[in-house]
């Protein structure tokens, strides 16, 4: 738990396999009663945001909020997604923050090839990956 707003669940790394973000946003539904459900998203996946699994259901029951990746979309394609995002009124929200050039795929690219992911990461998160042998 992250103060009294937020809490990260790792649901889908104990479920293994393969996982669906709408089968994380059921199984909350179920659990978690009442509890408001914010999905976060870099503008890189929303651009193909369209083709999740039940992507229409996700944006009914959660709050998509999208982080703006470095030199990824114009203001007009911004635009264009929050039109094609926005279902039953609810559009998406668009989080500015600062562009570093940091992807996820690109740390577990480096972890996998036995690079240095320092400064990429806080250390509570190198230390976890280390210690479960993670993207190895």
């Amino acid at each position: 738990m992250y103060g009294s707003r937020f809490s990260v669940s790792d649901v889908e790394i104990r479920r293994g396999g393969v996982s669906y973000m709408i089968d994380t946003i059921r199984g909350f539904a179920k659990e978690r009663l009442g509890v408001k459900i914010s999905i976060l998203i870099g503008s890189d996946q929303a651009v193909e945001f369209v083709r999740w699994r039940e992507w229409e259901y996700i944006c009914r029951e959660g709050q998509l909020c999208v982080v703006r990746r470095p030199f990824l979309l114009t203001p007009e394609m911004e635009e264009r997604l929050t039109e094609s995002l926005t279902i039953d009124e609810r559009a998406p929200i668009w989080i500015g923050a600062p562009l570093l050039e940091i992807s996820s795929t690109d740390i577990r690219n480096r972890v996998r090839s036995d690079k240095s992911i320092n400064y990429l990461t806080v250390i509570a998160v190198r230390d976890h990956i280390a210690a479960n042998g993670l993207y190895k």
